[in-house]
């Protein structure tokens, strides 16, 4: 277990960023398998520009980091995309499973 001393050490820089994981193991792994869903799969450098459509999409309809983005997304490449261009343009997301009632989306929206 970690000490507090140890925990905040761990929590700084980017060891603390999911998104810079990913972007050093595609720098890594650009060609290898990131991703799979059934039989289709996307390479990490597949996944990157993926990744990268979406965050800009997001920044054009205003996303500013630290905002909370909702994802709406079936199990799927294009969830983990999703997730990850969220947290590259430094937003938070929200999970929605659309299979809820409405009254409980609304509420987490």
């Amino acid at each position: 277990m970690l000490n507090n001393s140890e925990l905040q050490h761990s929590l700084q820089g980017d060891s603390a960023n999911i998104y810079s994981h990913f972007d050093r193991a595609m720098k890594k792994n650009g060609d290898r398998i990131a991703v799979a869903c059934g039989s289709e799969f996307l390479t990490y450098r597949q996944l990157e520009h993926e990744v990268d459509k979406i965050a800009l999409a997001l920044l054009v309809a205003g996303a500013v980091p630290t905002q909370r983005v909702g994802i709406a997304v079936a199990h799927s490449q294009r969830l983990v995309a999703s997730i990850l261009a969220v947290l590259k343009i430094g937003c938070t997301y929200v999970p929605i499973d659309t299979r809820h009632p409405r009254s409980r989306i609304f509420h987490v929206v």
